[in-house]
């Protein structure tokens, strides 16, 4: 929310003062003016954000309809309630791929021991490159 606001901000005083589209002070949000430029905005912003929530987090973004309009809704807060309870299921039970794929972009990705190959008495040793610390399956 705060973030949609600053970005108003300086897309105002960008507008206003480099390039010279909207008047010196004024076009401001509150006053009215330019709305179908600040409409704009403020839907796009909401749909990157809900973009990106959805591709981060699995679920779509919260108070998008403050973002949008400025107002907080009843709506608003249902599709918050339904988009936190998806986090959390998501984050707690259901995210093991997701959360192994950006490590694997972050580069922190670590190959553990199958416990499959423990369970059977094989010993698998490896060494990490970054820590240098010794992994081991023990023989049962």
């Amino acid at each position: 929310m705060v973030q949609s606001l600053l970005s108003a901000e300086f897309l105002r005083d960008f507008l206003s003062r480099t390039a010279g589209i909207l008047p010196e002070g004024g076009g401001r949000r509150e006053d009215g003016g330019h709305a179908h430029l600040w409409s704009g905005h403020a839907h796009a912003w909401a749909d990157h954000a809900h973009l990106l929530s959805v591709q981060y987090a699995g679920a779509g973004a919260l108070k998008t309809d403050f973002t949008r309009t400025r107002r907080r809704t009843a709506r608003g807060v249902a599709d918050d309630l339904a988009n936190s309870l998806a986090r959390y299921w998501r984050n707690n039970f259901a995210d093991g791929f997701r959360q192994d794929a950006v490590d694997l972009f972050m580069g922190n990705y670590r190959v553990e021991d199958n416990p499959r190959e423990c369970a059977a008495g094989v010993r698998d040793t490896f060494f990490s490159a970054k820590k240098k610390k010794r992994s081991a399956c023990t023989v049962l």
